[in-house]
């Protein structure tokens, strides 16, 4: 009688080659035909549109003629390579491709960002989905059509000669043939047929700009040309079918709150162990969010712009104390900081006063200054 261990090695063993099951009859596959019926139609999709055409690249090493097709044509090995970089023009059709791409590029590149930004700006919804559809629809052309458009129109029996003969008189105008005027034709029918389908992606990313960044930019007085885009500008870069998405923030156009000159904290109702401090308020303090108060370096009160005071308590006596004051607008701007530096008094003999105290003198060099100093 076999021992358990040999017939549990006996059952691990891989099965042979007559023995194994087929593929399709494997467990794991009939658990999942949903799944590989749903994979099917897109393995067919790149194998008839994306590996079966590479067979005519065999077309640059024939002689191809169109009655004898792809097979039937002559094979002439690397000729054509040859014949293509002999040719004493074979640098300037390289230079040309370089330069239409990278004004193609550079040139292209911020037409979408702007219509995203301006349809972004439109509150009437008939009115937008409407433009919308304009500006998607040149993307659906196919380019046979757009140069069929380009000659219509720019020809030198064309519409826009027409127009200008008509208006001004003179010769037609070959702008077909001028270098300048078909770089920019060139470069006008591109943006014009993909501008509208590239915007969508950014106005995907401009639904994520927080709804406060417009309302600071109202506040702080921003315009309508500083108020179009107050939080982001969204930069995409394309590399393959990869699609970075970065969102630079950019603040409005504005000052920090400032201090009118001379300004300094002050103090009342002074005990050794608590003291109240009073400051002036800033300049354009109806823009003032919050104050912030530190001492020794550390945070101990967040007030409200409305108030101009703060008691400070756990204080001991006989020890110095450095103050600083800083006020914050609604975006986040923070002001010059007010410093004042005191050595905490004993309460006077007659109880607390009411009055203000002793005004607190700034530390040497460390008066108001602008943001950056």
């Amino acid at each position: 009688m076999q021992p358990n261990h040999a017939i549990a090695a006996e059952a691990k063993k891989p099965e042979s080659g007559a023995n194994r099951r087929p593929f399709w009859r494997n467990r794991i596959v009939r658990q999942n035909i949903p799944l590989w019926t749903m994979f099917l139609p897109v393995v067919a999709f790149y194998l008839i549109f994306k590996y079966t055409p590479m067979f005519g690249l065999i077309i640059a090493f024939k002689n191809y003629t169109f009655y004898e097709g792809i097979l039937g044509s002559q094979w002439v090995g690397l000729d054509n390579f040859n014949n293509l970089f002999t040719q004493a023009q074979s640098v300037q059709i390289i230079r040309n491709t370089l330069m239409l791409s990278v004004f193609t590029v550079f040139v292209g590149f911020p037409f979408p960002i702007l219509l995203a930004i301006l349809l972004n700006e439109v509150r009437r919804a008939w009115f937008k989905r409407m433009i919308q559809t304009l500006v998607y629809l040149p993307h659906f052309f196919s380019w046979v059509v757009v140069g069929g458009i380009v000659i219509t129109l720019f020809s030198q029996s064309g519409v826009v000669n027409a127009l200008t003969n008509r208006l001004f008189g003179g010769e037609p105008f070959a702008y077909l043939y001028s270098e300048w005027a078909w770089i920019s034709i060139f470069l006008g029918s591109g943006i014009w047929k993909e501008a509208g389908f590239s915007a969508i992606i950014y106005l995907a990313a401009l639904t994520v700009i927080e709804p406060s960044l417009y309302e600071a930019a109202s506040i702080d007085g921003a315009g309508t040309v500083k108020a179009l885009a107050p939080g982001a500008t969204v930069i995409t870069a394309t590399y393959g079918s990869a699609v970075a998405m970065f969102a630079l923030e950019v603040l409005p156009d504005r000052t920090p709150p400032a201090w009118s000159e001379g300004a300094a904290l002050t103090a009342a109702d002074v005990m050794p162990m608590a003291m109240t401090l009073h400051w002036p308020a800033a300049i354009d303090a109806a823009g003032v969010d919050r104050y912030e108060l530190s001492m020794d370096g550390q945070t101990v009160a967040v007030v409200p712009g409305s108030e101009l005071e703060h008691r400070v308590t756990g204080l001991s006596a006989n020890k110095v104390y450095a103050f600083e004051l800083i006020a914050v607008d609604a975006g986040g701007l923070r002001s010059a900081p007010l410093f004042a530096a005191r050595r905490s008094l004993p309460a006077p003999p007659n109880g607390p006063s009411n009055g203000r105290g002793p005004e607190f003198g700034h530390e040497q060099g460390n008066g108001p200054r602008g943001l950056g100093d």
